[in-house]
């Protein structure tokens, strides 16, 4: 069982102090990790920046990192986010993408990008087609991470459809998801339902949870440690189970109201207690 962690609410404790929360995270029983990294970048320099979190890593830290974390605790990193701010054109960095897949074990480089219109989503299947070719050659894959802006309705050409459908539509079948079940439950939409759904383009799958009655003036503030709130996680875990997608689960702990460390650990014991019953 490895089950994994995203750094991105982390904080310094996800970036610059990372080495100091790694035997932790290891403590706790997490074999994967997920970090966000900025091609080709100085922390200084983006420190401060609005949009860009504490917890990024430069891009020359990841393949160091990734084998003291290997070496010392076992921990591989499969996959990354990387930086896409909007309007930003990524694909021009696929040089980066297939620097790290030739000196790292990443091979999932994950974007976000909360698509809202057609006209975005035009925009950004067009880089993802592109970027999603740089890379396949050398191993790596382009997956999209969703938020609940998807699942909103659109019309295009008289057919009414989630903005999530229509940009799979204009997407090649080798850009993927990494499907939110946190932001799928908060857009309204059965998360379990969703993972059978878009099974063929599921590549791994973020659980995060939401405090029952979230609304969407709170979003993150109702974030809670995953297994303690209203997502279904165990029909998710079936879910998972069902499609292969056991090893490919990544607790996505963005805030906590409390400590976001001591909601990790609860989140990795919530979810392989459920793992272990349902294998009994």
């Amino acid at each position: 069982m490895r089950i994994g962690a995203n750094l991105f609410g982390l904080g310094d404790a996800g970036g610059k102090n990372f080495e100091k929360t790694a035997p932790r995270l290891a403590e706790y029983g997490y074999r994967r990790l997920e970090p966000l990294v900025m091609f080709q970048c100085d922390r200084r320099e983006m420190e401060g920046q609005p949009f860009v979190p504490r917890s990024i890593w430069q891009q020359d830290e990841l393949a160091e990192r990734s084998q003291w974390l290997r070496e010392r605790f076992g921990i591989t990193i499969p996959s990354i986010h990387f930086g896409g701010l909007p309007g930003e054109d990524f694909s021009v960095k696929t040089d980066c993408m297939i620097d790290i897949l030739q000196t790292t074990d990443v091979r999932d480089f994950v974007i976000s990008r909360m698509l809202t219109s057609p006209e975005q989503c035009r925009r950004d299947a067009a880089i993802c087609t592109k970027a999603a070719k740089a890379i396949a050659s050398y191993g790596g894959r382009l997956l999209y991470h969703n938020h609940e802006s998807e699942l909103a309705p659109i019309t295009v050409d008289g057919k009414e459809q989630t903005i999530l459908d229509y940009f799979l539509s204009l997407c090649p079948e080798n850009v993927l998801l990494q499907a939110d079940v946190g932001w799928v439950m908060f857009a309204g939409a059965n998360p379990a339902a969703f993972l059978h759904r878009y099974s063929d383009r599921i590549a791994c799958v973020h659980l995060k949870d939401f405090r029952p009655g979230y609304s969407k003036e709170r979003r993150e503030k109702d974030i809670v440690a995953v297994g303690e709130g209203a997502l279904p996680l165990a029909d998710v875990l079936d879910a998972a189970r069902a499609l292969g997608l056991w090893e490919n689960l990544i607790v996505d702990q963005d805030c906590s109201v409390g400590d976001l460390m001591d909601d990790l650990r609860k989140g990795f014991d919530h979810v392989t207690d459920i793992m272990d019953n349902s294998r009994n």
